[in-house]
């Protein structure tokens, strides 16, 4: 999951009762979700600089108690969700589903 297919932040715990996902390499579906000790606008800068470098084109954000980040690259499309969790850390939703609008293919 890091790499070329996208990028978490360091220190990252994932969550594996609510991480669901099928398949594998840059075909996974599903979600994957973690915790960070970070506070959730970094987190939020975090992708908003990182996925471009990836070669993910944005088609929307929304910075908010739970912010959404959508982003389409060929025939996938991925959003974030990022929450504010205790203290100064964060919850990360990532959600991997096939893209077929159109949107983001070379």
């Amino acid at each position: 999951l890091v790499g070329s297919e996208m990028c978490i932040r360091d220190r990252a715990y994932i969550d594996l009762e609510q991480t669901k996902d099928l398949g594998s390499g840059e075909n996974w579906i599903g979600s994957l979700v973690y915790d960070v000790p970070y506070n959730a606008s970094s987190v939020f800068d975090f992708y908003v600089s990182e996925m471009p470098k990836l070669n993910w084109v944005e088609v929307a954000t929304v910075r908010a108690k739970i912010s959404h980040m959508t982003y389409v690259r060929g025939n996938r499309a991925l959003q974030i969700l990022i929450a504010i969790n205790t203290g100064n850390s964060a919850v990360v939703t990532i959600t991997a589903i096939p893209n077929t609008s159109g949107i983001g293919k070379i």
